[in-house]
């Protein structure tokens, strides 16, 4: 009876753990669908903006803080503008400009290095941006120190516009 008891009790167990594995395998299969079906959305959505003409930043996969830029728009290609000019203080404003111009043109052929040196860039401009009321609180040189190895990344990132500079 002992035996019948440990047997009953062993298949019992097996049953469980089966029914769990079981379980398990459909919840990641639920979670792999939807994943896909959000990508196929995003895909979508990217494609008809393309077929527009344009470029929009894929938020799904970009960094924290990328949903605040979205589409590539005039107004936020001046801000990137003026914090490049900034950053890139010993080039004329016509190169600075040549350079951004390349990354906006190669991002709206669909390169994707390109767009993620757009996207890098936009960040930055907004962290530069928002250096002044952050620096407020009284520490000068933290800001300042924050403020130089910002522009070195958009000195970094910028730089990218070289590969799609024409005649080059």
């Amino acid at each position: 009876a002992a035996a019948e008891e440990a047997a009953r009790v062993a298949r019992e167990r097996r049953e469980a753990e089966m029914a769990a594995a079981e379980e398990a395998e459909a919840a990641a299969e639920r979670l792999v669908a939807e994943e896909a079906a959000a990508s196929a959305e995003a895909k979508a959505a990217v494609l008809a903006e393309e077929a527009a003409g344009g470029f929009r930043f894929d938020v799904v996969s970009a960094p924290r803080g990328a949903e605040e830029t979205g589409s590539w728009s005039d107004a936020l290609e001046g801000r990137v503008f003026e914090q490049m000019l900034a950053a890139f203080d010993n080039y004329p404003p016509e190169e600075v400009e040549a350079l951004l111009a390349a990354l906006v043109r190669a991002a709206g052929d669909g390169e994707a290095e390109a767009e993620r040196s757009l996207l890098k860039l936009a960040g930055l401009a907004r962290s530069i941006e928002a250096l002044p009321a952050a620096g407020s609180g009284g520490d000068g040189a933290l800001a300042a120190d924050e403020a130089r190895s910002l522009y070195s990344q958009v000195r970094m990132w910028g730089k990218d516009g070289e590969r799609w500079l024409e005649g080059r």
